[in-house]
């Protein structure tokens, strides 16, 4: 079996993934519906209604709930092949353990971003054009001015993104999949907060720039993500499948 069929293979699974697919949607037509009703509230009058406050707790439950669920979703991708010894059974097939880690890595990232874009990116496109259109956000955020601030803060949160996502991905991976990946996960972004904050220091010492800028930023970000996939490599090569 080739690499382009198991990708194939991985991306049908998870369309096919039904009960995924309903809580995507049941998230994202929440944080519509409640984005809209709280983007309509006059906040000036500070007059709130039982309503509206129950209304305020429901967004904030299905705001936490999205994240909580971008990060569930693709451990739980990631550790159906551990759970269902599909791994081993690939591994046995002749499928080199290098090659399938990067198909599967790649398939779940694929779907992971189609997640963020589903759960977060549409409901925020839907409540700004539903208050006043494209040009009334443009007005507000200066988009003319900052178009570049703009992409770079995109590149950035992207970047940010895959770190995380390649820190849990390790974590699956060095757990293979249990129940306790998530307190590997933290322990991991931990220590990669630390470094950082070590880094920036070091930086701010040797060139009085606050946070290191973007280049360091920039540099950081790629040494963690090439961190995290060298070790997902080095431990699969050599795990007990």
């Amino acid at each position: 079996m080739n690499l382009w069929n198991i990708f194939k293979m991985e991306c049908y699974k998870n369309v096919h993934d039904r009960m995924n697919l309903i809580v995507m949607l049941c998230l994202m037509s929440m944080n519509i519906f409640t984005g809209l009703f709280m983007s309509n509230i006059n906040w000036l009058t500070g007059e709130l209604s039982a309503f509206d406050l129950m209304m305020l707790m429901v967004f904030i439950l299905s705001v936490i709930s999205s994240f909580i669920y971008l990060y569930y979703y693709p451990y739980q991708m990631a550790r159906a092949d551990y759970k269902n010894q599909v791994m081993s059974l690939m591994i046995a097939s002749g499928v080199s353990r290098v090659k399938y880690y990067f198909v599967k890595i790649g398939s779940v990232f694929l779907f992971s971003l189609m997640s963020v874009i589903v759960v977060g990116l549409i409901p925020i496109i839907v409540v700004i054009a539903a208050n006043g259109g494209m040009g009334f956000s443009f007005e507000i955020f200066n988009f003319y001015f900052q178009l570049v601030d703009m992409v770079s803060w995109l590149f950035f949160a992207f970047l940010n993104f895959l770190s995380m996502f390649s820190m849990l991905m390790t974590s699956v991976i060095l757990t293979k999949g249990k129940g306790y990946t998530i307190f590997v996960y933290l322990g991991i972004s931990l220590i990669g907060m630390i470094l950082f904050f070590v880094f920036d220091s070091l930086i701010y010492l040797g060139t009085g720039v606050v946070g290191g800028g973007r280049i360091f930023d920039f540099i950081q970000y790629v040494l963690t993500i090439s961190l995290m996939l060298l070790i997902g490599v080095l431990v699969i090569k050599n795990q007990d499948l």
